[in-house]
């Protein structure tokens, strides 16, 4: 079983398009410092679950049999654009769990295709989502976005992941289920630098993660934490500071791959 992060960017993506900053010229010249927008592959056995589609390549990397399910995060542009080209493949109907949002992303929902929208009627509760892999368990939990926005709480294998983007910290209903679900992996929304002036009210700062993190530390809970959705600002910061990142945090790049055996 492993989790690959085929997309670790926030909307602007990495390199910013015009940004002369030090993170965006490296990003011009060394390919593997890129970010494209978030999406994220589950494989175990012939299983294979997406988490977002951000990556508008999709195409280039599945087949339509090949993906068993989708889970999204929501309905803003840089989680779902694969899906306006994917749509109009052929092939069996592919499901797509998603939040309740009855706007979703212009016409996806009336034009769906390929796809058959599932919103979560239930949140906080565990689901099993897949009728062929009915040991893949899911758990919606509401996550601090401008949108109706879901993390999920993942079970396969014995193995627990959190996937946390977008958010700004966690509602404490759902902080409080993690606390008592105990995740060994958390994958967790990271755009801004500590203290960075241009923070919005969306997304998490490193130090909102930080925060996080010391939480679960003091209800005895010991996870690895893996920073995602991660705009050129923060690059720029961990580029002078990779060293220093705390035991047990990880930064996300596109192509880093999680192997569940290992951690087992």
């Amino acid at each position: 079983m492993k989790l690959t992060f085929l997309g670790t960017g926030d909307a602007r993506q990495v390199p910013v398009w015009g940004c002369q900053c030090k993170a965006c010229i490296r990003a011009k010249v060394m390919s593997n410092c890129q970010r494209r927008a978030s999406c994220l592959v589950l494989e175990s056995d012939g299983f294979r679950y997406l988490l977002d589609a951000g990556v508008h390549a999709l195409s280039t990397l599945f087949q339509p049999e090949e993906i068993d399910g989708i889970l999204v995060t929501h309905f803003h542009v840089d989680h779902v654009l694969a899906l306006f080209q994917l749509r109009w493949g052929e092939g069996a109907a592919i499901p797509v769990h998603c939040p309740r949002d009855k706007h979703g992303c212009a016409d996806l929902y009336r034009n769906s295709g390929l796809f058959k929208f599932k919103p979560f009627k239930k949140i906080l509760t565990p689901l099993a989502i897949n009728e062929r892999h009915p040991g893949f368990q899911v758990t919606a939990l509401p996550l601090n976005h401008s949108k109706e926005t879901l993390g999920y709480a993942l079970s396969l294998e014995g193995q627990k992941i959190a996937y946390l983007c977008d958010t700004k910290g966690l509602p404490l209903e759902t902080e409080q289920y993690l606390m008592t679900w105990q995740p060994n992996v958390i994958i967790v929304d990271c755009t801004f630098a500590p203290d960075s002036i241009n923070a919005t009210t969306n997304h998490n700062t490193f130090n909102d993660v930080l925060v996080l993190q010391e939480r679960f530390i003091d209800a005895g809970v010991r996870t690895n934490i893996w920073l995602t959705h991660i705009g050129h600002e923060m690059d720029m910061y961990l580029m002078d500071q990779y060293a220093q990142l705390p035991a047990n945090v990880y930064v996300a790049q596109d192509g880093s791959v999680i192997n569940f055996e290992m951690l087992s």
